[in-house]
């Protein structure tokens, strides 16, 4: 279950390119907030320390599909045990946001993500996420399945 959702999730996680990490996208609506540009530009680099850093001691990432709603981490050691195992994947995935709503604590996004199969062929689809933002760190993360 966990490799089925780093597959998914983490591929439509990588939301910015370090070229792009600075600023949302043009077609983005509103500016992201801060831990979360810092979240993503860490993701694309593949520095796992930064990317703890932006979220919660008790993070909890859910994953979204028909009927169920499954916690695939539910806290910080439990990500840093997901993302050291994904870093090592030769995908060399990224994502840019195609936009962006906020609301209080609430952030959800739109975005494409790209990575490159097993023959170097870059692909892309997209996907939805809502992100809770509390004091400067990630708190909550839900993610809805990917549509190419």
């Amino acid at each position: 279950m966990r490799s089925r959702f780093l597959t998914a999730a983490f591929i439509t996680l990588s939301f910015y390119s370090s070229a792009s990490a600075q600023t949302p996208s043009a077609s983005a609506q509103i500016e992201l907030p801060e831990v979360v540009k810092k979240f993503y530009a860490a993701y694309n680099a593949k520095d796992l320390e930064a990317m703890l850093a932006c979220v919660d001691e008790n993070v909890k990432w859910f994953s979204l599909a028909g009927d169920s709603i499954v916690i695939e981490t539910s806290d910080r050691n439990a990500l840093r045990e997901a993302m050291t195992s994904y870093f090592k994947s030769p995908s060399s995935p990224r994502s840019e946001v195609e936009a962006a709503m906020r609301s209080g604590s609430y952030l959800a996004v739109r975005e494409r993500a790209f990575w490159k199969n097993k023959a170097g062929i870059e692909k892309s689809q997209f996907a939805l996420a809502l992100f809770e933002v509390r004091n400067e760190k990630i708190v909550r993360v839900w993610y809805l399945p990917a549509e190419k």
